[in-house]
């Protein structure tokens, strides 16, 4: 009714404007309606002045539409940034008419609403090299979010969180670090965020070359209960971040391990793999389940084969197991797969392989190691981590390269769609991967 009524002079006195962006809004949940509620709002804009919360409401519609189109065109680098800013100029005018003195208290609930469109908005350039553009508007949001008190507190540590990660691109360290700081101070005075773990990852990677910061996490993990076994995660991100020598890394990964859970080090050391291991493992809940899978994902990194392997065995046995720390585990398998040593000897006749059928067996175990990421990336879409998929598809590209050929290009067809539909489906920033 609204569309068929559109341009009738009378549309405002028998339809409200309340409904119209109702609908307009429902439009653009559709995904598939951009351009009727585009110009439904461009007929509304044209025919009213009231600057009101719905007029608020349509402009962060308008921002919506406009961000959409920067998929929809296919823009890039440049092109893509000046469709963003042209986005947030509709989300600015907006802010203007909310923060207004007369307006601020009645249209306080519409700065919640702001801070979701502009995240929606800036998140895709949300990354090095980019993230530099956006200091002023994060700065702007995070201070209205802060000063509002705003219940949501994880989108209030999130905007801290991007607004530090946007100092430091843009080169602005000690403003960044202390962003950071504040939010870190925050989540232990206040309480824990819902992604409190890649927080304290940041943290340590942040100041990996101050030992004064790295032993005050490791104090604020040792202290207190640990139940999320933030002390193991520590040592795990501290070797990705290049903080623990790599002559030191097998001992620490041990030590982690055998924390964890005996059975790995006792599998990795050639036991039997018979005894308490197997009751060990099936007690361990789903944070340590996660560690121990992502010691192993470290462990394979350095071509430490049995650490890996015994990471495998404890997370396969153990019962009511963490979906992350189950594709953890098939990644270290597709890995072992291609990694150890393939056969020498032919077990039928005994006799050595020759150099023909020793690629025809490496080719085999590559097919197969694309097979298992390829039932990982089935797992991905009830985990929906995006780190965890983004280091699948990165494992499917370099297992797959020697495939890329036009007499085996076939094996690589169902992981590469897999991968890509994951990419897709979380928006993910890696531009080149997803091309």
């Amino acid at each position: 009714m609204i569309d068929q009524n559109l341009f009738e002079k009378e549309t405002f006195r028998i339809i409200s404007r309340e409904c119209v962006i109702m609908y307009v809004e429902l439009a653009l949940k559709s995904k598939k309606r951009d351009e009727q509620a585009e110009r439904i709002l461009n007929f509304m804009f044209d025919h009213t002045t009231c600057q009101d919360q719905f007029y608020c409401r349509g402009l962060l519609c308008f921002a919506i539409i406009e961000f959409r189109k920067i998929d929809q065109r296919g823009l890039k680098a440049e092109e893509n940034l000046e469709q963003t800013l042209k986005a947030w100029g509709y989300i600015e005018k907006a802010l203007e008419i909310i923060i207004r003195p007369e307006n601020k208290s009645r249209y306080e609930f519409l700065i919640y609403n702001t801070a979701i469109t502009t995240y929606q908005v800036l998140r895709p350039l949300n990354k090095p090299g980019w993230g530099q553009h956006f200091v002023a508007i994060l700065e702007k949001i995070s201070n209205l979010l802060e000063e509002k008190d705003d219940a949501d507190f994880n989108l209030r540590i999130r905007y801290l969180s991007c607004l530090s990660n946007a100092y430091l691109d843009a080169e602005k360290k000690a403003e960044g670090l202390k962003f950071h700081d504040k939010l870190y101070d925050l989540t232990k005075k206040v309480k824990e965020c819902s992604f409190q773990e890649v927080m304290i990852r940041n943290r340590i990677h942040i100041y990996k070359d101050n030992n004064g910061q790295l032993g005050a996490i490791k104090k604020d993990a040792e202290t207190g209960p640990d139940p999320k076994n933030i002390k193991a995660l520590c040592v795990i991100q501290q070797i990705k971040s290049g903080v623990i020598p790599e002559n030191q890394i097998e001992k620490e990964l041990t030590q982690v391990m055998a924390s964890l859970s005996p059975a790995a080090v006792t599998l990795a050391e050639g036991g039997s793999g018979e005894g308490n291991e197997a009751n060990v493992s099936k007690k361990l809940n789903k944070f340590d389940q996660d560690r121990m899978a992502e010691a192993g994902r470290m462990a394979i990194k350095y071509n430490l084969i049995a650490l890996c392997e015994g990471a495998c065995n404890v997370v396969s046995r153990s019962t009511q197991g963490s979906l992350r720390a189950k594709i953890w585990t098939e990644y270290n398998k597709a890995e072992l797969t291609l990694k150890k040593t393939g056969k020498v000897i032919d077990p039928l006749t005994g006799m050595k392989l020759n150099l023909e059928q020793q690629q025809n067996e490496e080719f085999e175990r590559r097919v197969e190691a694309l097979k298992i990421l390829e039932r990982a990336m089935i797992a991905n879409r009830r985990l929906a981590d995006s780190d965890v998929i983004i280091e699948g598809c990165v494992l499917i590209w370099n297992t797959a390269i020697p495939l890329l050929k036009s007499s085996t290009r076939t094996h690589v067809y169902k992981p590469f769609t897999s991968a890509s539909n994951m990419l897709e489906q979380i928006q993910a920033n890696e531009s080149k991967l997803r091309v």
